[in-house]
């Protein structure tokens, strides 16, 4: 393989894993935060109408009845700590799972709503404990919410300046290939819209709808994930698109013509070929029935795959003297002129319309 070929699998390798994992991490939400505070019963006791039934009980009845069911009893110095940081707060905190002092078992106990119970100096002291799941909508700072988001901005920042600083192909008047922007650039550039369009939108549906973190998980919506994750194919296709035109080229050599893609590099000696031409170029079948399928689903595919099935473009054919062809489209060649010259040079019959 080219070090042509190299470069464009690298710089689409690069761009497509980037993107991939960036948008995973800036769009995958915390599976859980917990909202933490602490709780005075005496203070919510007193808070209640005086015509309450809750007035006329006694303290320990009153926490007794408010926490039934919902009571998880602790015994740790983390605990505690955690108490004093809440005494000493303003309002509610915020924790992930990692900065709750669970044990496994407490953790598998807690309901999404939990008083915990601990003591100090032998005095019951209690905190509230409420789960916030994605599509909650209590204030969560983004930072909190999203804990990956600053590395994912870091890793798409990578992707895009390796995409760009890998080196790019240099014009030379004895090669023909495809103008950069159009052939390379432009497919490369629809292709990741549509890739971050299908795969980031499940990451925003499934979390706000399905309070789940992952979109593939069972309890969310996995089949809509795997339709749109499947219509994100489109987009990679694209960038497969774009890597084969930047990987093609036709290099004109004294006696030989040597066409480099991504398979390897092929010499057609020019007395081994017997002539070059030019016919209509008709896009594969398999990719105009894939877009008419897909168009059944969402029907703005039908636009463009009707766009494709007429599009009146050409393929040049160099026909070599045992039969066999080698074709490539015409449209965004550049330097063709000098291929059919140096054909013309050899002997080779040249089609008029070249």
């Amino acid at each position: 393989m080219s070090q042509r070929s190299q470069r464009a699998i690298l710089r689409r390798l690069l761009l497509v894993a980037g993107i991939l994992l960036s948008v995973t991490l800036i769009l995958r939400p915390s599976p859980v935060i917990y909202r933490v505070a602490a709780t005075d019963f005496a203070e919510k006791q007193k808070n209640r109408p005086a015509w309450h039934s809750a007035r006329q009980l006694s303290l320990s009845e009153y926490i007794k009845k408010t926490t039934e069911d919902r009571l998880l009893i602790v015994e740790s110095q983390a605990w505690l700590e955690l108490l004093h940081w809440c005494q000493t707060a303003t309002d509610w905190i915020l924790l992930t799972s990692s900065e709750m002092p669970w044990t496994v078992e407490q953790e598998r106990q807690a309901r999404d709503f939990t008083y915990v119970q601990m003591q100090e100096n032998g005095v019951p002291f209690y905190l509230d404990v409420t789960v916030v799941r994605p599509g909650d909508y209590t204030p969560v700072p983004t930072k909190l919410r999203y804990p990956s988001r600053s590395k994912g901005l870091w890793i798409l920042a990578v992707a895009v300046l390796g995409y760009i600083l890998i080196p790019w192909n240099k014009g030379d008047p004895q090669v023909i290939d495809y103008q950069r922007f159009r052939g390379a650039l432009l497919p490369d550039i629809l292709g990741v819209m549509l890739l971050v369009l299908f795969f980031g939108l499940p990451w925003l549906i499934v979390p706000s709808t399905s309070g789940v973190s992952n979109p593939l998980n069972p309890e969310g919506m996995p089949v809509i994930t795997i339709v749109l994750w499947c219509m994100a194919l489109f987009g990679l296709g694209l960038i497969a698109v774009a890597c084969r035109y930047e990987a093609w080229s036709l290099k004109i050599s004294p006696n030989e013509l040597l066409i480099n893609n991504l398979t390897g590099t092929e010499s057609l000696a020019f007395n081994a070929i017997e002539s070059l031409t030019e016919i209509p170029y008709e896009p594969p079948k398999a990719l105009v029935r894939l877009g008419l399928l897909m168009s059944l689903i969402n029907w703005r595919a039908l636009g463009p795959t009707l766009l494709v099935a007429s599009r009146n473009d050409f393929q040049i054919v160099i026909t070599l003297k045992d039969g066999t062809t080698r074709k490539f489209v015409r449209t965004l060649l550049r330097n063709i002129n000098a291929m059919v010259a140096a054909c013309k040079t050899a002997g080779i019959t040249v089609d008029v319309e070249l």
